[in-house]
């Protein structure tokens, strides 16, 4: 896929390997799972572009270095990204759009790197969209609060199709036999369950709204699916 590595000199490398041990303590076997990962670290100056987004992380999100090498060891494509095209506008749109500070964006960065990767307009912002939108128009209804709540909490879901997302929230409302204000009230306490693909999850989630949040029959509103009758 990178056919250049091949003409990197070794004391280049030697040189940057060095780099990324004494500034984020990542040793040779480390830093190779990265490369394999993402190869086109190699072709990066270490001096003036990586350095640079470390300094990023550090003064801008307040990510100590341990953070900075979780960070980058979950995904290494952060450090291709450019600093003044891709990271910085990117966090300036989460804290501008769901009024959050620094240390929650470096929450959320820890848990899905990939985050600050994705395209704003295509890709942030129809989700959070769908979320705040109307109801009558397809959305959950969430409030701001609850928008936010949700991408701080799973901000991994921000990554998946919003088609895909649409349809597990219609699949969650129809299997556990709710309306749409009951949809937004699980979806906004227990944003994980987007997520889930099989119907045995689905069956834990019921039992787990009936002892977390007492919704059940008894409140007539998230009720217990009926089983399957027997042949």
């Amino acid at each position: 896929m990178f056919p250049s590595t091949l003409t990197y000199g070794r004391e280049g490398l030697d040189e940057k390997m060095a780099f990324y041990e004494k500034e984020l303590g990542l040793d040779g076997k480390a830093f190779g799972r990265m490369v394999v990962t993402h190869p086109a670290l190699l072709g990066l100056n270490v001096e003036d572009n990586v350095a640079s987004k470390i300094a990023f992380f550090e003064d801008d999100l307040y990510l100590s270095r341990e953070e900075m090498r979780v960070l980058v060891r979950r995904n290494p494509r952060i450090l291709s990204a450019s600093l003044e095209q891709k990271l910085e506008p990117s966090c300036t749109a989460i804290m501008e759009a769901l009024d959050m500070d620094p240390v929650d964006v470096a929450r959320m960065v820890l848990k899905a790197p990939g985050i600050l990767l994705l395209d704003t307009e295509r890709k942030l912002e129809p989700f959070w969209d769908w979320l705040g939108g109307a109801e009558r128009d397809g959305g959950l209804g969430c409030t701001m609060a609850e928008v936010r709540a949700i991408t701080r909490r799973c901000p991994s879901l921000c990554s998946r199709s919003l088609d895909a997302l649409r349809e597990r929230a219609a699949a969650i409302k129809s299997y556990l036999g709710v309306g749409a204000p009951a949809l937004r009230i699980i979806v906004s306490r227990f944003p994980q369950v987007l997520s889930m693909d099989a119907t045995t999850r689905l069956a834990e989630l019921g039992a787990c709204l009936e002892r977390k949040i007492g919704m059940g029959q008894r409140q007539g509103t998230c009720p217990t699916p009926n089983p399957k009758p027997q042949p």
